[in-house]
């Protein structure tokens, strides 16, 4: 039976695809303290699957890009751009925490080139062939 918290998260799912969402819900909020509006968020944007591999791949703090521009000192308008750039997902809310401890010391060092002359467009273009590249090898 399925969680009475999740029947909204379930929509449109059925047979197999809905158990398997069911269970990975529930272990996202018994094994990494996912919230119900996390998991809202993160279905309503299509990134459940992308919250739990943050959450099992150890990703520890959570941050919103809010979060991350501040602490890394990163304008938000660069951060989304290098995001995109990365071929990652961005959040549609600046608010919504989706971000772990590795994307903010990214954006730190991101923060640093700008600080030792890279421009922005440089820092963004660079992130791109990166990206593509460790793609490919992947």
């Amino acid at each position: 039976m399925d969680d009475p918290r999740s029947t909204e998260l379930l929509e449109g799912l059925a047979g197999a695809a809905r158990d398997e969402r069911a269970e990975l819900l529930a272990w996202l909020r018994a094994e990494h303290a996912a919230t119900d509006q996390e998991l809202r968020q993160a279905t309503a944007e299509g990134t459940v699957v992308l919250v739990a591999a943050g959450r099992a791949l150890g990703a520890g703090e959570r941050y919103s890009a809010r979060e991350v521009a501040r602490e890394s000192g990163l304008p938000g308008e660069l951060l989304t751009a290098l995001t995109r750039a990365s071929g990652l997902p961005q959040p549609v809310d600046a608010d919504l925490v989706a971000y772990g401890e590795m994307d903010l010391e990214a954006a730190r060092t991101a923060k640093r080139l700008l600080e030792a002359g890279l421009r922005p467009d440089q820092l963004v273009n660079t992130s791109r062939v990166l990206s593509r590249g460790l793609a490919q090898t992947a």
